[in-house]
């Protein structure tokens, strides 16, 4: 039976066809908000673990997630985003964005999301800024050195705080999460709703085929098969004879 996807927790109606980017970036935002502490722990680390290789870092190097806090666009005490002692630009995208090291002009960027836990007075803890784009659209450097002065982040140090991955780390994460811890009830409730909400944006993970709901093929055989129409050509008479020949 086919489930109607607005009974899905994010899936809303009015959208008039059109799933837009920043929408999957809540319900992902929302999702982390709504996990306990140590399964979203778990999670962000299965999440980010390539991406910080790929800087050299590893999940050892990330503080925990345990108390993190989450906004979206600019609902940010910059405070926070330009203090942090650990600061990172998460890409959600296709591609990994080629950042070069010199500067361009800037402009007032709306990040799509932020993960933080900071310490004010012991100066520790974290902010991670999100850029999210759907499907093939491309990350641009502009907007990415501009999101970067949020964190107070120059064009030559971009390259070594960037983690980039993509919707589809995030579909893959949730299916290895749910298979390696066991979330509670409304925890797996949740991670569903979300993985659900990504296939509605194309974000599928290849499973298999399910052999097992085909049905048992039709019994049929070959034989000899005679159709009478065939017979009909063997009662028509001898065609009659006649020539064409030249009127005068």
């Amino acid at each position: 039976m086919t489930t109607d996807r607005h009974l899905n927790l994010f899936y809303t109606y009015n959208q008039n066809n059109q799933l837009i980017e920043n929408n999957l970036t809540r319900a992902w935002i929302v999702t982390l908000d709504f996990l306990s502490g140590p399964v979203r722990d778990s999670w962000m680390r299965l999440l980010l673990q390539e991406a910080l290789a790929h800087i050299g870092q590893s999940t050892d190097d990330l503080p925990s997630f345990v108390q993190a806090s989450f906004a979206l666009q600019s609902w940010m005490d910059k405070t926070t985003s330009l203090n942090a002692p650990k600061r990172y630009l998460v890409t959600i995208a296709s591609d990994r964005p080629d950042i070069s090291d010199h500067e361009s002009t800037p402009y007032a960027s709306v990040p799509d999301g932020w993960i933080y836990d900071y310490d004010l007075e012991r100066k520790t803890g974290y902010c991670l800024l999100v850029e999210a784009k759907l499907h093939y659209n491309p990350l641009d450097e502009t907007q990415i050195k501009s999101h970067a002065e949020w964190l107070g982040l120059s064009p030559a140090e971009l390259e070594n705080h960037i983690l980039a991955i993509s919707w589809f780390d995030v579909a893959r994460s949730i299916k290895e999460l749910r298979s390696t811890l066991t979330p509670n009830n409304q925890e797996e409730r949740i991670l569903a709703h979300l993985t659900g909400y990504l296939a509605f944006f194309g974000y599928h993970i290849f499973t298999g085929f399910n052999f097992s709901t085909l049905k048992e093929p039709p019994r049929f055989e070959l034989g000899k098969y005679s159709p009478p129409a065939f017979s009909y050509f063997r009662d028509i008479p001898q065609t009659p004879a006649f020539r064409l020949i030249q009127s005068i």
